[in-house]
């Protein structure tokens, strides 16, 4: 079984207002300088409307971990460098370095 992580999404090239999209019947908006957080299906769906991925989000206990366990997104089984996440505990981004997480703007180990 994997963890279900969300897609932050943002309104895409617009200056100002709300930017509304539908995917299966479900509507969805954001105004301008806001984030959405959709499933990851939804936010496909949603970037072909104009919206803008801001990267996987999810909490520390759900970010995709190394080495994989049985809760791990079968995406992430070999993951290197450079994968980025979004991490709404801490409230940061946070990015594998190959062996650990760390701080996207220090570089800490988080």
């Amino acid at each position: 079984m994997s963890v279900i992580n969300k897609v932050r999404l943002a309104p895409g090239n617009r200056a100002s207002g709300t930017a509304t999209g539908n995917v299966n019947g479900r509507p969805y908006s954001c105004a301008v300088g806001s984030t959405i957080d959709v499933n990851e299906a939804d936010a496909n769906a949603l970037q072909v409307q104009g919206f803008v991925s801001l990267g996987t989000v999810g909490a520390t206990a759900n970010r995709p971990a190394y080495p994989p366990t049985n809760n791990s997104d079968p995406r992430y089984a070999a993951m290197g460098p450079g994968i980025e996440y979004l991490d709404s505990t801490l409230g940061k981004c946070i990015i594998w370095n190959g062996a650990m997480w760390i701080d996207a703007a220090t570089g800490a180990l988080v």
